[in-house]
């Protein structure tokens, strides 16, 4: 560090243990992959190098999630216990276990056709972020900065004081 001249810099991106794109950046801050290449930042693939495990299954083997059985009564559900699926969407892996199963019928709800850190990563999409944006109030139009929402860019905004008559006048 004192050769390069970073010495009592904070630790750049690339140090990080963890993949960019599964990060908070991108969770708060709606960093995206040119922001990685911008920052150096980690790029590799989610399940580079056994980063899941060991390679026991090979790609054939793959259960697609779009195959995923929606009714919760027919026994090919039981079929996909202890087998791995392949999220396209965020190249991740993961399997149903025989009491996950067992809850999604008890509560009667469909299994999930996508990996649980995408459906939790968009669970945090729906809160507000850490990025802001200069908005106005839809009744009065007092300017007001907001926070960004990646689910709902283009909701209804209004000030405290609107907010609170609204509420009371449609509960």
């Amino acid at each position: 560090m004192l050769d390069d001249g970073t010495y009592g810099e904070f630790m750049p991106v690339s140090w990080s243990p963890t993949r960019f794109m599964d990060s908070g950046a991108t969770l708060f801050f709606f960093a995206e992959e040119k922001d990685a290449v911008a920052l150096a930042a980690s790029t590799y693939p989610a399940e580079s190098s056994g980063a899941c495990g060991e390679d026991r299954v090979s790609a054939d083997q793959l259960r697609k999630t779009q195959d995923i059985p929606d009714c919760l009564n027919d026994p090919a559900l039981d079929e996909w216990i202890g087998k791995p699926v392949y999220d396209e969407g965020i190249e991740r892996r993961f399997t149903f276990l025989p009491r996950e199963i067992k809850f999604y019928r008890a509560m009667k709800i469909a299994p999930p056709n996508r990996h649980f850190i995408a459906r939790v990563r968009d669970l945090g999409y729906r809160a507000n972020s850490g990025a802001f944006m200069e908005a106005s109030c839809e009744k009065c139009g007092k300017q007001l900065t907001v926070s960004k929402n990646k689910i709902f860019p283009n909701r209804r905004i209004y000030c405290r004081e609107d907010y609170l008559k609204f509420i009371e006048a449609e509960g």
